[in-house]
């Protein structure tokens, strides 16, 4: 779950992301991403890219999903 982690660093600038805040971008992925996550595993560079086309168009939503108000979230 290392790109997760890094994804959430990047993208939502969230420094230590836990195991469920994760969860919760794991749970916003539609059946089409986890089914090639099955089939090719998290560092396929197709997923990796559907993964953040949907945190960037999910950004607010899954910030608040996470418990972190989208004007605070660098200092978590």
């Amino acid at each position: 779950m290392n790109f997760l982690r890094e994804t959430l660093r990047n993208k939502l600038e969230i420094q230590d992301p836990s195991d469920a805040q994760l969860k919760i971008v794991f749970d916003y992925l539609p059946a089409r991403i986890i089914g090639i996550i099955i089939a090719w595993g998290l560092n396929d560079s197709v997923v990796q890219e559907d993964i953040s086309e949907l945190v960037d168009r999910n950004k607010s939503e899954i910030l608040s999903a996470c418990n972190i108000p989208p004007h605070d979230h660098k200092n978590n």
